[in-house]
């Protein structure tokens, strides 16, 4: 029995040995030789202490001390002196030895080496302690954020207001650069508290269906303003073949967006930014998409390249300190498109243009088939006329991919050229595209021109402006423009605008035929829209051209004064809340100018339902009144009240399209 006893404590895997009660070794297992090194010949009958540190002399004695008195020692983490000289990590579990008689006559002692768990728990309170740091780093740059945006808000509250008193010019400069300075600071605190979550990690990836192509296009109109300020062309185009219904963030990849374009645009000064969405691969549950954000800026150098997507790094600094900012955008959007699985890069040369680029893997929506479009529009034949290549290119891409054909021209001279000799060949356009801010001959003055042209007036003008360019639709109007779009153009409005243009076109020449063939004037079908949100703006206009009227579109009582004195219209329906000039006060003074021989009927439309709010539009002057959400057979049972429907039969010669905002001067829908 006590060989069988030995054997097994030979065999073990840990260390274990026997010694005396003065400390002189009595046996060694095969788990002491792997763990100290010395064999049984050369250890036992040595003093114990041969494995102590030297730096540690009273602690055999103490053990010792603890063993005589019957007091045993469990999981006692300490250092052992190897053969070699080396020390290892060990847990000593140490009990007294009684004899038949139960005295104490010697200890055992089991060795455990924990050199892994040791490095195992080094490594956790390393992460732990950088995890409490960045978590400490946080706050503290949380606290001291939200400290500096309390004070700065009042500084930019109170300098708004200023500039809204009677101020002198050189008051107003000092306020005005306050206000700007102000704002400077807020982005710069905003861009070191976003860096300072991701540091934390404190930002989650969602994983959501939406529309790639509504976030891109998104994100070119929300910078679009800031970068025609400057000039520049900002354009955004979505390959055709990219699955556009996935599932991902859209909240990181705007982001992402944003930081990119906005950089682009600070750093260019002429030319253009564009945004480019291209397929990658796909499989049949994912798609890999590659985003480019390319601009024709003051570029990189090569020595700059390395750094630039590091925290608070500016690239060339001399050159970029003119321009602002924290230098951690760059370096945001590197780790937002890492979260989000993908990789960013940079190509770039200085003084021709920088291009940054990334891709993504999107897994595709269950149900991501397409939603059929709203109207055929294949074969129609589109002249594009713009001065700007890459919007020219864009437009004629998004027109292809639904089947249109696609003539492209630089210029009004090259435009009316083009017109006047398909024309006297029988080879005519179905719509024109125009660009309205083009040297030498304007948009403008090209659909005038067009206009004034017997021959060539009966073509659909559609006008693509900017948003510095604001204000336009009146004169638009004026120069024969059935529908006006803002840039970059979204690909769901330009083909609404060019299904509307084409029907209302239908619509009119129909009922001229009708009104020649029974020998009397057409009727009144043209119905003005007042109306300042763009969504309610597109179902209000498909609804009418549903019934047979045609719909000309403004965003508040001040257009809507203007449209009347250049045209009459069979009915007005006008939207009560509005900006510039609501639509109690438009009434008003639209009753003021006009002739009593010459009243147009105005029927309100409006979200207020309190039994005094008709009685407060009939007071205004208005004739009718109905209320939001608007239902169709209401707004047909409404005009026909008033007026008659183009065709004489309340039902439109083409129905199902979607209508166009004819004037985009509006807030963003989803501010209302």
């Amino acid at each position: 029995m006590r060989a069988h006893l030995a054997a097994i404590v030979d065999s073990s895997d840990d260390a274990i040995l026997s010694k005396t009660l003065d400390g002189t070794i009595l046996s060694w297992n095969r788990g002491a030789v792997a763990l100290y090194g010395y064999s049984a010949e050369e250890i036992v009958g040595q003093p114990v202490s041969r494995l102590v540190p030297k730096d540690r002399p009273s602690e055999v004695e103490d053990i010792l001390a603890r063993l005589r008195a019957g007091d045993g020692v469990d999981h006692f983490e300490t250092l052992r002196v190897r053969k070699d000289g080396t020390l290892v990590p060990v847990s000593l579990t140490i009990s007294p030895v009684r004899d038949a008689r139960g005295i104490i006559v010697a200890a055992s002692t089991i060795a455990r080496d924990i050199t892994d768990r040791r490095r195992v728990d080094e490594l956790e309170a390393a992460r732990d302690s950088a995890l409490e740091l960045s978590r400490l780093k946080s706050e503290f740059l949380a606290m001291m954020s939200h400290e500096i945006r309390t004070p700065m808000n009042g500084v930019i509250g109170m300098a708004g207001l200023l500039l809204d008193t009677e101020l002198d010019p050189e008051q107003r400069e000092y306020a005005e650069t306050v206000c700007r300075s102000g704002e400077a600071l807020l982005s710069i605190i905003g861009d070191i508290l976003d860096f300072s979550k991701i540091e934390a990690g404190k930002l989650n990836v969602d994983s959501v269906d939406f529309d790639l192509r509504d976030v891109v296009e998104d994100v070119g109109a929300l910078l679009a303003e800031q970068a025609q300020a400057k000039g520049l062309e900002l354009a955004t185009l979505v390959d055709p073949d990219v699955p556009t219904a996935v599932r991902g963030d859209p909240g990181l990849l705007r982001q992402i967006l944003i930081n990119l374009v906005g950089n682009a645009v600070k750093f260019t000064g002429a030319g253009e930014v564009v945004i480019h969405a291209g397929k990658a691969h796909e499989t049949t549950e994912d798609v890999g998409v590659r985003v480019e954000v390319a601009d024709t800026g003051i570029g990189i150098s090569s020595e700059m390249r390395s750094a630039l997507f590091e925290p608070f790094s500016q690239g060339d600094p001399s050159r970029t300190r003119a321009y602002g900012g924290t230098g951690l955008g760059l370096a945001i959007s590197k780790r937002l498109v890492e979260l989000m699985g993908g990789e960013i890069a940079v190509t770039s040369e200085p003084g021709v243009g920088t291009t940054f680029s990334f891709t993504l893997r999107l897994a595709k929506q269950a149900d991501g088939t397409p939603t059929p479009p709203p109207a055929d529009l294949t074969g129609l034949r589109v002249l594009i006329v713009d001065d700007n290549a890459t919007s020219r290119e864009i437009l004629g891409h998004q027109v292809t991919s639904r089947g249109m054909g696609k003539t492209l021209v630089a210029g009004g001279p090259a435009a009316l050229e083009l017109l006047r000799s398909g024309t006297a060949q029988g080879e005519v356009y179905d719509v024109l595209l125009i660009d309205m801010d083009m040297p030498g001959m304007s948009g403008l003055v090209l659909a005038q021109a067009i206009l004034d042209d017997p021959v060539l007036a009966a073509v659909p003008l559609i006008l693509v402006r900017s948003t510095a360019l604001r204000g336009s639709a009146p004169a638009a109007r004026a120069a024969g423009c059935s529908a006006l779009l803002t840039k970059p153009v979204r690909q769901s409005e330009l083909f609404d605008a060019i299904a509307t243009v084409i029907a209302a076109n239908d619509v009119a020449a129909s009922t001229a035929r009708h009104a020649i063939s029974e020998g009397k004037a057409p009727k009144a079908h043209i119905v003005l829209l007042a109306e300042d949100n763009a969504i309610n703006q597109k179902v209000a206009a498909a609804m009418l051209t549903k019934l047979g009227y045609r719909a000309d579109i403004v965003a508040n009582g001040a257009e809507a004064l203007e449209a009347l004195s250049q045209k009459r219209y069979g009915a007005v329906l006008m939207d009560c809340m509005m900006p510039v000039m609501d639509g109690y006060a438009a009434t008003t003074e639209i009753r003021r100018r006009e002739k009593p021989t010459e009243r147009v009927p105005i029927i309100a439309v409006t979200a207020a339902a309190m039994a005094d709010d008709r009685e407060h539009c009939l007071a205004a002057g208005m004739d009718d009144y109905i209320t939001k959400p608007v239902k169709l057979e209401d707004l047909a049972a409404v005009l026909k009240q008033w007026i008659a429907p183009a065709d004489g039969k309340g039902a439109a010669t083409h129905s199902g399209e979607r209508h166009a905002v004819v004037d985009a001067d509006s807030p963003d829908p989803a501010a209302t």
